[in-house]
C-alpha cells in the first residue's frame, strides 16, 4: 500500500519516461490518497507505471504535470476512482 504521501520525479534527462512510482509484480497493490507530481524536461510523464501488477487499485490521488497519469502493460489491471488530474501546484 502507497498511501497518504507526496511523491515529486524530478529529472532533467531528455529521451526517457519518466516515473514518479512504478510498481512490478504488484497484484493487489493500493495506491491511494496521494500528490504525485512530475517536474522537469522529459519525453514522456506517467505519474503511475504498473507492470505484471493484476487488480490494483489507484483512488483519490492528485496528478499534477503528467501526461499519462497511470501508465498499464504486461498483463496489469486496474481500478481508478476519484482522482484529480493536472492540478496546479
Amino acid at each position: 500500500m502507497v498511501e497518504n504521501n507526496t511523491i515529486t520525479q524530478k529529472t532533467d534527462i531528455r529521451g526517457v519516461a519518466a516515473y514518479a512510482l512504478y510498481l512490478r509484480n504488484g497484484d493487489g497493490s493500493i495506491v491511494r490518497n496521494n500528490s504525485i507530481s512530475l517536474d522537469g524536461r522529459v519525453e514522456k510523464t506517467n505519474a503511475i507505471g504498473l507492470s505484471n501488477s493484476r487488480e490494483a487499485v489507484v483512488q483519490e490521488n492528485s496528478f499534477v504535470k503528467v501526461e499519462t497519469p497511470i501508465e498499464v502493460k504486461d498483463g496489469s489491471t486496474v481500478k481508478e476512482s476519484s482522482s484529480r488530474f493536472n492540478q496546479p501546484f
